[in-house]
Parts: C-alpha cells; structure tokens; sequence
C-alpha cells in the first residue's frame, strides 16, 4: 500500500509538468516552521514546542490555462519536510512529502491572502509499542497520511524573491489502518522564502470566461477498495486488516468548467463486520449476516478540478449501518453525542487524477482516487478508487 500511495503522489506532479509553458514560472522555496501539538485526549503527553523546515519545488502558472485564472492563479508544488515534534522519545522524528496546492483569494498578488491544501505521506521514526513506547496512543504505524491547512500573506520583495508569513495546522493519522490512532495535530507559525530563478511571470490578458449559466450534466460510478484494522481509536491493538468495498452511483453537474457537484447512493462492506458477527455468534445478525455488515450512504459532494487533479471533499449521510451499534458499544462506548454524530454522519476527502484534461470536457472520462473515509470526524478507513464519468449533456 505504501507503494501505492507514492504512485498518488507523483502522478499529478506529472501530469502538471506536461502542461508546463513559457508564462510558467518554476520555483524553490524554504520554509521554517515553529509551534506546538495540540492534545487532542486528556492523557496525552506533556511536550515541548516543535520545530520543521521544508524544502518546496513548485510551478507558478500566470493564466495559460483557464483553471489557472479561475483558481486566481494558484502555485502548485511538493514538499519535503521534517519534523521535531517536542517529545523525541515518544514521536521521534516526521518526515513527509506533500503535494500542495496554494489558492490566492485575489487575482491582484498584492492583496488577499493564500489559503494552501496539502496532503500526501509522513513518516514516524517512533511509533506505538506496547513495551518499548506505550505512551504513543497516537500514531500506530510508521508511514502515515499527512494533511496540511496554511495560510500565508505573499510579499513580493522583487522579481525573483518572495517571502510568505503564515500560520498552519498540521494533522497526521494512518486512516485507521493500524490501531492505536488517535493521531497527531499541531498548529505552527510558518515563514516560506521563495525564489524564482527565471522571475515571476507577468499575468496574461484574461481568457475568454466561461457563461456564467453554462453547466453540465454527468453519470458517475465509482469503485473503491479500503482497509482498515477493526477497534476504536486505541483498541483493540494489533489485529489484523479487513477490506472495505465501496460501489457508488451518483450524477453530477459541472458548474463554470471547474466545480462538479455531484450526489448519490453508495453501498458499503466491511469485512471484518462479518468476521466479528460470525467469531462472537451474535444471533441479533446472523439471519442476514452480508446486510448486517453493510452500510448503505446517501452523499453530496464537490470537486475542484484542476485540468487533470481534482480536490475532492464529500459528506454523507447513513441511511443504514446494522452493525455499527456493536461496534460503537464494545470499541468506543463514549457518550450520546459520539453515537448520533458517527453512526447518522459519513465524511470523505481525497484527490482524484484524471485520465483526460477536465477542462476539455470529453464525453468520458476516468479518474483514480485516494481518500480518507470517517465516521463524522474520526478515522474509519484509508480507500483508493476507479471511477468512471459520461457526461450526459
């Protein structure tokens, strides 16, 4: 799986690079990092405040494409980072690489702010050891995904040099793939110092727009395949992976060439669901032990698409999950709220690559994905997909 997920990463990086043209500008950039983890369980660990610096190789596109006029312009890039977290004997050392992709709030560079969306791999030289680190209930297995929220002023100090203060949270967790995972937060401030060799581009003369009125219909499906260990956030430790399968209809309508809306119906198995019915023999399930480990989902979604890449965040509604009352009753058993929110509330956030360019809107298209799927806000299942789009109109 990790090799799959290196495969995400760097797929959009490419297709990128081949649109690359002369108005583009390529640049490398520095960023020091300084802040604090914010605890997110009672018991967690006293620590100290962290530190990063992050290596960023990234292309400045100046309005070629119509995605990069309509996003105001955005940077896009990967970066390389480590790390210190404040407690090394308990969280050692991150190491991560990020794709990122940062939207201004204004065409103009000189005014609005930089919102950037991160998300890619981490890597935990310590990790949860019932002998040698019980106190790391955070992070159960040494690769993790890694999700960054910043944003930064840009001051353009020349041509060439850019410098960006910001404020940024940081979240890394293994999507429920290895138990304990409560996962690790932290809110830093940032300083980005960013060079162009070849000078930053002048922006070009708009393109023609898109009518406002103009959208488009689709029929989408999608296939998905996740695993996940099965237990709470800190228990049961050390059990084995179950897969999920996903399968999903839904339509969509594409708005301005670059927001796809889409809703539909999704059905959902869990392996380990039936494993656990059949191993305990619990009778309240076994009439029908397929339907009772399934999980039947109504679900809204948006995708920001970005010629090739989409940003995808979708939120969900369970219109039946049998057996998550079990679940929550022997692996949670919090309180009231806890229950409502994750057995009625499904989440879903990822990125998409497409095989065609989204912006020449070809009749069909395919896409590959990989999310983080949750039961309202905590971790369920880490879930790559296919999906198939025919547009309609």
């Amino acid at each position: 799986m990790f090799r799959l997920i290196i495969f995400f990463l760097f797929l959009p990086m490419t297709f990128f690079a081949q649109e690359e043209k002369s108005v583009s500008s390529t640049f490398v950039g520095l960023e020091l990092q300084g802040g604090k983890i914010v605890p997110n369980t009672s018991s967690h660990p006293k620590t100290k405040g962290n530190y990063g610096i992050h290596l960023h190789l990234g292309l400045l596109n100046s309005g070629n494409h119509a995605w990069a006029e309509f996003y105001n312009y955005p940077e896009l890039g990967i970066s390389l980072g480590y790390n210190h977290l404040g407690e090394k004997e308990i969280f050692g050392s991150e190491f991560s690489l990020t794709p990122y992709v940062i939207f201004p709030t204004s065409k103009n560079p000189k005014k609005g702010i930089h919102i950037k969306f991160a998300g890619g791999i981490s890597y935990f030289t310590k990790k949860y050891d019932e002998i040698e680190n019980p106190e790391n209930l955070y992070v159960g297995s040494h690769p993790t995904w890694a999700f960054n929220l910043s944003f930064y002023k840009s001051l353009r100090l020349s041509n060439k040099f850019v410098i960006k203060p910001g404020i940024s949270f940081r979240h890394a967790s293994n999507g429920h793939t290895a138990l304990p995972n409560y996962g690790v937060n932290s809110i830093v401030a940032s300083m980005i110092f960013q060079l162009h060799p070849s000078g930053i581009p002048d922006r070009l003369p708009p393109l023609e727009k898109p009518d406002k009125k103009e959208y488009h219909f689709y029929f989408i499906t999608e296939q998905g395949i996740g695993t996940h260990e099965l237990g709470g956030p800190i228990s049961p430790i050390g059990g084995e992976d179950g897969l999920i399968s996903t399968s999903t209809l839904s339509l969509g309508i594409l708005f301005k060439k670059h927001i796809l809306v889409r809703s539909g119906f999704s059905y959902r198995y869990y392996e380990l669901y039936k494993d656990y019915i059949e191993e305990n023999n619990l009778q309240e399930y076994s009439n029908n032990k397929t339907w009772s480990s399934s999980n039947l989902i109504f679900s809204i979604g948006t995708e920001f698409l970005i010629g090739h890449f989409s940003i995808d965040i979708q939120g969900g509604l369970n219109i039946t999950k049998p057996f998550y009352r079990t679940h929550f009753d022997v692996f949670e058993n919090t309180n009231n709220y806890d229950w409502v929110t994750k057995r009625w509330f499904t989440t879903k956030f990822g990125f998409n690559v497409y095989l065609f360019n989204t912006k020449k809107l070809p009749k069909h298209n395919v896409r590959i994905g990989a999310f983080i799927n949750a039961n309202f806000g905590q971790a369920d299942f880490t879930e790559f997909g296919l999906g198939y789009l025919f547009k309609i109109k």
